[in-house]
């Protein structure tokens, strides 16, 4: 089960990327939380204190203020994790969805203990056009055995087109 944990405490995060922004782009700052739900698809032990395991994770979405961009939406993530001696590292990619069924993707990764990089790769309806992308940190929970004991935190910074 450890792994299990494992993969819960770094499960979401991509790469950073530079936009041109144009000049009537409204530019937005918003804070989201989300403790998913998490699923092991598979999980290979190498060798002692090395695996690699793919997951899914999903759940809702609350956002910072109440109400804005990305605030009750619905997501989906899959990842990878790998684990060498103690050491684990995330990379996946996530589909958002809102009530109006517009959607974000946006890729994930991180070596932790660093924060994890965000980056947003694709946009439907309202936020067609959007870019950008931020950094997540694992906000600890208190530990209960076979629960989760971290849930990702994001400070997101993008841009959509006027």
């Amino acid at each position: 089960m450890n792994r299990n944990r494992a993969i819960v405490a770094v499960a979401v995060a991509a790469a950073t990327s530079i936009y041109v922004v144009a000049a009537n782009a409204k530019s937005v700052e918003i804070t989201s939380n989300w403790c998913p739900g998490l699923e092991v698809l598979s999980s290979t032990e190498v060798a002692p204190q090395q695996m690699i395991s793919t997951y899914k994770v999903s759940g809702g979405i609350r956002s910072t203020p109440a109400g804005s961009m990305f605030d009750l939406m619905n997501g989906v993530c899959h990842g990878i994790l790998s684990t060498v001696g103690g050491q684990a590292a995330v990379a996946g990619n996530c589909l958002w969805v809102d009530k109006d069924g517009d959607k974000i993707v946006f890729g994930y990764s991180r070596i932790a203990p660093a924060p994890g990089k965000l980056e947003l790769t694709l946009g439907t309806g309202k936020f067609s056009g959007i870019r950008g992308g931020g950094e997540y940190t694992a906000v600890s929970l208190p530990a209960i055995a076979g629960s989760r004991n971290s849930c990702p935190e994001a400070k997101w910074k993008f841009t959509l087109p006027d």
